[in-house]
C-alpha cells in the first residue's frame, strides 16, 4: 500500500477538516488536506486553532478503518485512534530530538508547554467507525503567539531551526500512516501510557464538575480513554474527557 494519498495542497481554507469532509463523497482513503492559512481551525473543546499563515503544519487526514491494511475500529473502541494518532505525532517531534509528551487525552508537550494538538471526528454505522477525520495542528516555525493562547511552545523556539511545512506535513503523514496499520497491537496503549505527561508523581488537577482541586498520580488511561488516578488518600478515581483537568 502506499503510504499515503498525496498531500492536496490548499492557499487559505476555512479549516483543513471542514474542506476534507466536504470532499469525503469522492475521497480516498487516506486523502490528506493541508493549508498554508487555516482562517477557522478548530480544537478540543470547541476552542479555535490559532496559527500563523505558513509557519506551522496544519492538515486533516481522512481514515477508513477496515481499508487498505487497516484494521477495522469498533466504535467502542474509538480511543486506539486517538493514541495513534498521539503517538504518532510525538513520534515524530522526537525525530528532531526534541523530548516531548503527550498529555490526556491527545496534546503533545514539551515540558509543561503544548507545541501540537488534535481533533478527531468520527462516522459510526452499526457499530463500527466507518471514517474518521484526523486533524492535526504542530508548532513549527512561529515564536510569537497571541495572549489568548496559553503556554505554547514550537519546534523553532526550542531547536532555534527553521522548517519547510510541505516537507515536515509529508514526514507527519508518513509516520501516521506507518502506526495506522497496527493500531489494534496489544502494545499501543502500553506504549500510550508510557508516553503520559506527569506519569510519575503526585500532580495538582481540578474536578471539572464542581471546581475543587486535588493531588493524585496517574495510574492509566485505558482503552475506552479514561483517565485513572490515584488520590493521595489511595483512593482511586477514573475521569472522562473533559471531567479533570490539569493544573498548569
Amino acid at each position: 500500500m502506499e503510504t499515503a494519498a498525496e498531500i492536496i495542497w490548499l492557499d487559505t481554507v476555512d479549516s483543513t477538516s471542514d474542506e476534507l469532509r466536504r470532499r469525503i463523497p469522492h475521497a480516498e482513503n487516506l486523502t490528506v488536506v493541508a493549508a498554508v492559512e487555516q482562517t477557522a481551525g478548530r480544537g478540543q473543546r470547541g476552542n479555535k486553532w490559532l496559527t500563523r499563515p505558513g509557519e506551522n503544519i496544519t492538515l486533516s487526514v481522512l481514515v477508513r478503518p477496515g481499508n487498505d491494511g487497516i484494521p477495522p475500529l469498533k466504535a467502542s473502541d474509538a480511543f486506539r485512534l486517538t493514541a495513534c494518532t498521539a503517538l504518532s505525532v510525538a513520534e515524530y517531534i522526537s525525530s528532531k530530538g526534541v523530548r516531548c509528551s503527550v498529555k490526556w487525552p491527545n496534546d503533545i508537550y514539551c515540558g509543561d508547554r503544548k507545541i501540537s494538538g488534535m481533533l478527531i471526528e468520527s462516522s459510526i454505522s452499526e457499530g463500527y467507525i466507518t471514517d474518521s477525520i484526523i486533524g492535526i495542528g504542530i508548532n513549527l516555525n512561529q515564536t510569537a503567539f497571541p495572549p489568548e493562547v496559553f503556554n505554547p511552545t514550537s519546534l523553532k523556539r526550542i531547536t532555534g531551526s527553521d522548517y519547510d511545512i510541505r516537507i515536515e506535513s509529508e514526514i507527519l503523514v508518513g509516520i501516521l500512516v506507518k502506526n495506522l496499520l497496527s493500531f489494534d497491537s496489544s502494545s499501543l496503549m502500553p506504549d500510550f501510557n508510557s508516553s503520559l505527561y506527569r506519569k510519575d508523581g503526585f500532580y495538582s488537577f481540578t474536578d471539572c464538575s464542581d471546581g475543587t482541586t486535588f493531588e493524585a498520580k496517574i495510574d492509566k488511561v485505558d482503552t475506552s480513554g479514561k483517565l485513572h488516578l490515584t488520590l493521595k488518600n489511595g483512593r482511586s478515581k477514573s475521569f472522562s474527557f473533559k471531567e479533570v483537568s490539569f493544573i498548569i
